[in-house]
């Protein structure tokens, strides 16, 4: 597997690919190549006993991009050895060397598109030149993860016998709802108010994601109800990616330090971000950009009153409005404090949403699903592939790095995961 930043670094493209590894871990050899923002980081790292390989990249420093193309070429007769398949988790230019490479060795390509206006094909093309749409373009098999992801492949003229549609999943079991003495002691653990409703976001901070939608209604509906409220943001406020923009974060964090002293935390980066949907009520993605949002599911697989813009063929194809949670338009501030009102003061309404939306995660977003439609795809790509219990025997045996399916990409697990 190809992805971005992979455990312990924090990512939604590294929390699916986690999920996805140990949820075939008997059935399927996997290998992680990822990017790491830690200079200090190994370049070879054993993790859930999955090889992972790791190339420092800062993106404020142009030279450490040059060194992890030289690493790169260094391992990539070992990783040739060892690859039956590529399974790239989104599209970058930092990918695109690799995509090449794996072109010339001719490799069958998996490329998963994970968030719509940004590595779909249309998208691609438009964004980053007609090479990198050539090198993206040239894949064995597509993987859609949304309605919107597979409308927009359609019109790209690609052959539609290359797509496959296989939705993000959750693991049910890991994220559950708890009963209120469990989420007490929750919130002792995590310093959170025992007492207010808990109102959470995750992701980063920055315009796409929209935390600021978020502060403006839930000011609005905390002095509308007069109910004793909290708000928990999971994800990064200061980082080198590129999404966060710190003069957005800075001006927001001084109006909730002005307005709402006290009644808010950030954390960072955490690897209990279950345990902390578990300690909440409400959760809020304002997001406008996703592919199919990971902390949507994980916050309906809780059990959460979910509130969401509505994404059409994203968050529209999950929620039903009013039923499994609640849609609003993008920058709608005023539906959303309306929204937030009536989650505040209706403890009964919170509790029906919540249900349903767990039995949504649980009936289709299910880790099982998701891991049975990848084997399928794997399978078709490499029938001699080394699903065999002989070949993770001998990889458990001695350590040696074995051969397998490579996914390229950024995830993280039970983390702040921005998408």
């Amino acid at each position: 597997m190809v992805v971005g930043a992979y455990y312990p670094e924090v990512s939604g493209g590294g929390l699916q690919c986690r999920t996805l590894i140990r949820a075939l871990s008997e059935r399927v050899s996997f290998t992680v190549l990822t990017t790491t923002t830690l200079a200090a980081g190994q370049v070879r790292d054993l993790i859930d006993d999955v090889p992972v390989y790791r190339l420092y990249v800062d993106p404020q420093k142009p030279w450490t991009k040059f060194r992890a193309l030289f690493q790169l070429l260094r391992l990539a007769p070992e990783l040739r050895r060892r690859c039956q398949t590529i399974h790239f988790h989104g599209f970058t230019q930092k990918m695109i060397f690799l995509r090449a490479l794996a072109r010339i060795l001719r490799v069958p390509v998996i490329q998963k598109m994970t968030s719509l206006g940004y590595d779909d094909p249309v998208s691609i093309r438009r964004r980053q030149g007609a090479l990198a749409y050539r090198i993206f373009a040239s894949a064995s098999r597509f993987v859609s993860v949304s309605p919107a992801l597979s409308d927009r492949y359609a019109t790209s003229g690609l052959s539609p016998s290359r797509l496959t549609f296989v939705p993000n999943g959750v693991d049910v079991n890991r994220f559950h709802p708890v009963e209120s003495w469990e989420k007490t002691r929750l919130r002792n653990k995590h310093r959170l108010p025992a007492d207010a409703h808990i109102v959470t976001f995750v992701g980063f901070w920055s315009l796409e994601k929209g935390p600021e939608l978020l502060v403006d209604a839930w000011l609005s509906a905390v002095r509308a109800t007069r109910r004793s409220s909290f708000l928990l943001f999971l994800g990064a406020s200061s980082t080198p990616h590129l999404e966060v923009d710190p003069t957005y974060v800075r001006r927001l964090r001084d109006r909730l330090d002005y307005e709402a002293p006290g009644c808010y935390k950030v954390v960072e980066q955490t690897h209990a971000v279950a345990e902390h949907l578990q300690s909440s009520d409400i959760f809020v993605l304002p997001s406008v950009r996703e592919g199919l949002p990971n902390a949507l599911l994980e916050a309906m697989a809780v059990g959460l009153a979910c509130i969401t813009v509505d994404i059409p063929g994203v968050t529209s194809w999950i929620l039903r409005d009013s039923d499994n949670g609640f849609l609003v338009h993008p920058g709608d501030v005023a539906t959303l404090q309306r929204v937030l009102v009536r989650l505040l003061t209706d403890e009964d309404l919170r509790r029906m949403v919540g249900e349903r939306a767990r039995s949504t995660a649980a009936q289709r977003f299910s880790t099982q699903m998701l891991a049975e439609a990848y084997f399928d795809l794997y399978t078709s790509l490499t029938p001699s592939s080394l699903t065999l219990p002989d070949a993770l025997a001998a990889r458990k045996k001695d350590g040696r790095f074995p051969a397998g399916i490579y996914d390229t990409g950024l995830d993280e697990w039970d983390t702040a995961h921005p998408h």
